[in-house]
């Protein structure tokens, strides 16, 4: 790609953020506004949160909602300058680990919903309780790491609360065991935890019309951008070479790159949005679905005509 071509397609991608900066306030307008029951009597979704007590699914996929338009609107924030033509301000790093945060809650929240038979989002819905278990396990063992410098007494302490911890852990363990057998669910099947957000993202990309290895993707470039990686960071900026009299060595000037903010922040946003429309199906509440405001202006085209 030529400089001018390059610049076409920075300024697509600053028009195409600005108006997706935008719609992210609508969606919150509308989950505030909206006041919606996600899981009417009667409806799948009921009849979902029933068979799990009292592990319901619409609370999982209620938490997931509430995080991701938290993590979107973190973004907005940080994104949004009015004083720019384009009301986009490009940051190097700051909207990524956010938009990691918002795109991982749509995708957890969507992949337990997308099964039409409940078995299967029963299934899934243990799988991920059971994963928060061992995850808030590893947490505590973190926290209680044994260090040559420990003392007698610091040796005993850590002791003390790692065997608390694993009543605790037992405990809650046996309650969502309790909970899955009274379904059709097998504990081997839970017990596999999550699949990772990677494979997450790409499972649950036909459902939103994405190509999975373009969703798997983008989450490993956004996920990248949350830690200090120099080629990742090169990756995802526009290089600008300057001049330099001292031989052998480049000098550089880096900013953030449109176009991949513009990915990420849409991927933010998609998943929520399908979230709230398959919630609207099985929940039996049309009023969940988001749905763009009339006379909200369309988006910029994808790429130039």
């Amino acid at each position: 790609m030529d400089d001018k071509a390059r610049a076409e397609a920075d300024l697509l991608g600053l028009q195409r953020l600005g108006h997706r900066l935008k719609l992210i306030l609508e969606l919150e307008a509308h989950e505030r506004e909206a006041r919606f029951d996600l899981a009417r009597p009667g409806s799948e979704l009921a009849l979902d949160d029933q068979s799990a007590r009292p592990y319901q699914v619409s609370h999982l996929v209620g938490h997931c909602l509430a995080l991701s338009l938290d993590a979107l609107l973190g973004a907005q924030f940080v994104l949004q300058d009015p004083a720019d033509v384009n009301g986009v301000r490009l940051l190097m790093s700051a909207p990524f680990p956010l938009l990691r945060t918002a795109m991982e809650a749509g995708a957890l929240a969507m992949w337990v919903l997308m099964p039409d038979a409940r078995d299967q989002r029963l299934e899934r819905l243990f799988r991920a309780r059971w994963d928060d278990i061992v995850s808030d396990d590893n947490l505590a063992l973190a926290f209680t790491e044994f260090r040559d410098s420990d003392s007698r007494e610091d040796v005993a302490g850590k002791n003390r609360l790692r065997r608390e911890n694993t009543k605790h852990v037992r405990r809650r363990k046996a309650a969502l065991r309790g909970a899955m057998d009274a379904t059709s669910i097998t504990r081997a099947a839970v017990e596999l935890g999550l699949p990772g957000f990677g494979p997450l993202m790409a499972q649950t990309a036909p459902s939103l019309g994405i190509d999975p290895n373009h969703a798997h993707g983008l989450w490993r470039t956004v996920s990248g951008l949350t830690h200090p990686s120099a080629s990742r960071s090169i990756l995802a900026s526009s290089v600008e070479y300057q001049h330099s009299s001292e031989p052998g060595v480049s000098r550089a000037f880096l900013t953030a790159r449109p176009s991949l903010l513009n990915s990420a922040v849409e991927a933010g946003l998609l998943l929520p949005w399908h979230v709230l429309r398959r919630v609207a199906q099985l929940g039996d509440n049309p009023a969940v679905e988001f749905v763009v405001p009339a006379g909200f202006p369309p988006p910029p085209p994808p790429r130039a005509a």
